[in-house]
């Protein structure tokens, strides 16, 4: 787990630990957990295209995508917005609260997301 900015961090799904989800504002950017957080799994209750969250699901603190490591195939391209959604939930938070990015490994996703924040930031890119 990093801190790559004040109250940004990126890590992986086991660094989770290191942070509430009552006090701190997660993004998991794994499918792992957003399975979970949807009650979803692979064999008796697979999720439905079409659902309203099935790319991302946020809950006050907490946002989640259903994002997987792999060919580009698996899912429909769901735009910037998503990514747009992204920032601007860790723009909202990042003043006042930790902001944990995590995937499963903490190798890809995670730090993809956190240096688009950086760059943008930086930049000044970054509207709300």
């Amino acid at each position: 787990m990093k801190e790559i900015t004040n109250n940004l961090y990126i890590g992986r799904l086991l660094d989770l630990q290191n942070f509430s989800l009552e006090d701190d504002a997660i993004v998991h950017a794994t499918q792992t957990t957003h399975y979970q957080i949807m009650g979803w799994n692979r064999t008796t209750n697979k999720p439905n295209k079409n659902h309203p969250n099935y790319i991302i699901w946020e809950n006050n603190n907490r946002l989640s995508l259903n994002w997987v490591d792999g060919p580009a195939h698996l899912y429909k391209w769901s735009g910037p917005g998503t990514f747009t959604r992204i920032l601007d939930f860790i723009e909202s938070w990042i003043e006042n609260r930790k902001v944990f990015i995590h995937c499963d490994q903490g190798y890809s996703r995670s730090p993809t997301l956190g240096l688009l924040y950086l760059h943008l930031m930086k930049d000044n890119l970054l509207f709300l």
